[in-house]
């Protein structure tokens, strides 16, 4: 069969976060008022966010993104109304994320944010399969990132999927699907292929030893084409090793996405 193939499918299992820290520069953009986010609680499957309020504020929405200074209109919405508190349970242990909140005026604006906080969640105990931000809301109209992660992983040549979706509510752009910053390595052969509510993706070595640990297999971005709710699936999914056996994964870890008007 090879050691290049075609895999798929998610679910849930341990997190455990490891640290939480401010990152840098999230203020400016002419906002006058900056928002104090602050973590607290910290466990192994969860972080909880604290923020100050503000009486001109009529909306608080918290963003989690993968990178430093992320654009916050790509960005994953965890929460969206008017508490100054909310604990994310849907992070993958692993990998790192970046938050940010922001206030809005009753028209929409923005008129206060925070400073990026940084959080690093340790690898668990499993092998575990999934796509980054298991819970979330998308904007309507707006293209949105997410990422197909593994954790724990052991021996990993070689891994293929495939991600079902509602066609009628978003489209998934296939044609930029990135494969950068891999786990796997840079010496990589790929394969991407969309059909109406069906991305398959395949992405192997091609050559050395398998990979052990935790890091992303590919990014790809979601938009959401009218009102709903979908949970994104990894179905029909292959992981071999460096002999070309196939490789039993502990937990699959689907999403959840709302679309958010």
């Amino acid at each position: 069969m090879g050691r290049f193939f075609v895999l798929f499918s998610l679910i849930i299992g341990g997190l455990f976060l490891w640290s939480c820290e401010t990152g840098g520069g999230g203020g400016g953009g002419g906002i006058g008022v900056n928002i104090n986010l602050g973590s607290e609680n910290i466990s192994d499957t969860s972080v909880s966010f604290v923020w100050n309020s503000f009486s001109e504020v009529e909306n608080y929405k918290l963003y989690r993104g993968f990178e430093d200074n992320f654009n916050i209109y790509e960005a994953q919405i965890v929460y969206s109304g008017k508490d100054t508190s909310f604990t994310d349970i849907w992070v993958n242990g692993g990998q790192t994320y970046y938050y940010k909140v922001v206030g809005e005026d009753a028209q929409g604006n923005v008129i206060a944010q925070s400073d990026y906080v940084k959080v690093e969640i340790p690898s668990g105990s499993k092998f575990i399969l999934g796509i980054d931000g298991r819970k979330s809301l998308v904007p309507s109209g707006k293209e949105v990132k997410f990422r197909v992660v593994v954790d724990n992983a052991d021996n990993v040549y070689g891994v293929s999927f495939e991600i079902s979706y509602n066609s009628s509510i978003f489209d998934i752009d296939s044609v930029n699907v990135d494969f950068s910053n891999n786990f796997l390595g840079s010496n990589l052969v790929t394969f991407v292929h969309d059909s109406s509510g069906l991305l398959s993706v395949a992405v192997s070595k091609t050559g050395g030893g398998g990979e052990d640990g935790s890091g992303v297999l590919c990014g790809f971005k979601v938009k959401a084409l009218s009102s709903g709710s979908d949970t994104l699936k990894l179905i029909n999914f292959r992981i071999i090793d460096s002999a070309g056996n196939i490789i039993n994964i502990d937990e699959i870890r689907n999403t959840f996405v709302e679309v958010l008007y």
